[in-house]
Order: C-alpha cells, then sequence, then structure tokens
C-alpha cells in the first residue's frame, strides 16, 4: 500500500510540473464525471474476471489492466464522436484534447494499480518466495504470520514492517 500512494504522489507531481510547465490549469485534466465511467467501465471489465475465480492477489494488476482498457476504449469513443460532431474547425483541437483524458486515467490507474504485478514479474526472487512461502504455510503459520515471515525473509526492519501491516511493531517482535 505504502508504494501505491508514494507511486501516486510521484504521478500528481509530474502532471502538477507539466501542467505547469504550460501555463494550464490542472483542472482542466480532470473530470469528475469521465472519471466515474471509468471506474464504472473498470468494475464491468472486473467482472468475467472475478467469475472465473480471480485471485485476491491479482485484483490491483487485474484493475490496472482494465484501467487501460477503459481508457483506451474511452479514448477512441470520445475522438470519434468529438470528430463526428465537430462543426467548425475551431472546435476541433480542444475536442480533440479533451477526448484524449481517458487515456491519461486509464495509464495513471495501470501504473498505479499494476505497478506491484511488474515489480513482482521483473524480481527473480518470486519463485523462491512462494516456495518460502509454501514451506511457512505447512508448517501450520497463520496468515498474519507468513506475511510477517516474508517482510523479515525481504529484510524489513521491525519498524518497516509494522508501518507495512499496519501492526504495532511490539506485535511484529511477538
Amino acid at each position: 500500500m505504502k508504494k501505491i500512494s508514494s507511486n501516486v504522489i510521484a504521478i500528481a507531481i509530474f502532471i502538477v510540473l507539466l501542467c505547469y510547465s504550460m501555463d494550464s490549469p490542472v483542472a482542466s485534466l480532470l473530470s469528475i464525471k469521465l472519471i466515474g465511467i471509468m471506474a464504472l467501465g473498470i468494475a464491468i471489465l472486473l467482472v468475467p474476471r472475478f467469475l472465473q475465480g480471480m485471485k485476491k492477489e491479482d485484483i490491483a494488476a487485474a484493475i490496472g489492466e482494465s484501467g487501460r482498457t477503459v481508457g483506451y476504449i474511452g479514448t477512441f469513443v470520445m475522438l470519434f464522436f468529438s470528430l463526428r460532431n465537430m462543426q467548425e474547425m475551431a472546435d476541433l483541437l480542444p475536442g480533440v484534447a479533451l477526448s484524449c483524458r481517458p487515456i491519461l486515467y486509464g495509464f495513471i490507474i495501470h501504473e498505479v494499480c499494476g505497478y506491484q504485478k511488474k515489480n513482482e514479474a521483473a524480481n527473480p526472487q518470486v519463485k523462491e518466495q512462494e516456495s518460502f512461502k509454501s514451506r511457512l504455510e505447512a508448517a501450520g503459520l497463520t496468515a498474519r504470520e507468513i506475511q510477517v515471515a516474508l517482510l523479515i525473509n525481504a529484510g524489513l526492519s521491525n519498524k518497516e514492517i509494522a508501518e507495512e501491516l499496519y501492526i504495532a511493531e511490539t506485535t511484529v517482535k511477538k
């Protein structure tokens, strides 16, 4: 969760800097209605995955992939209707520019939610950690004990583990 929030902050700072450098207000990129429609689109795309028995640990990556897909679809549909409904050439560029917002939202969602899965796939130690997790499960540890053991194995301090799992540092030491 901490990695996701730091990624959101980094993306937000980058977007603000881009807007500042182009003398454009950040608010011009935001549309609450469009964000709501995209969230609904993501939820719709996730339904078949849930019906197929998607694992809990795959939810963030699925949201990221669905966000990117909804962004592409939304952009193409908005571009189509913007271009089709243009009466004058002066309306063209603002309409096209605003139509590109869904792809921006989709990429942000993909980066934020797909972040953890990308890092796991790129890390060769994931298989080793999964093997370690299987041995811990076979030893009869609880889910929380396994979480703590995996974070210890990853080299985190007691304080870092407590922050990651939202528990007291004394709990981690037990």
